[in-house]
């Protein structure tokens, strides 16, 4: 299953600040994305420690982290 992805303002203008500056970043960040996209429950997506969120996932590229929400409501 195919999960769709809602990312942020501010991730999006991150990304596009990646795109002009450091395109092997760029393209490994747009890869994980699908990765994610594909199977957002994979073990290596660790559980994130946070009373903000506390049913986030991380997901590691390097010294960088994607931190995502996997919203599992149907009736959306």
């Amino acid at each position: 299953m195919n999960y769709s992805k809602k990312p942020t303002k501010l991730f999006l203008k991150k990304l596009s600040k990646y795109s002009k500056t450091n395109q092997q970043l760029y393209k490994e960040i747009i890869e994980s994305l699908n990765i994610i996209s594909e199977d957002p429950f994979q073990k290596q997506n660790k559980q994130l420690k946070s009373k903000k969120c506390p049913k986030c996932k991380r997901y590691r590229i390097g010294n960088y982290r994607i931190v995502y929400y996997v919203n599992t409501k149907k009736d959306l």
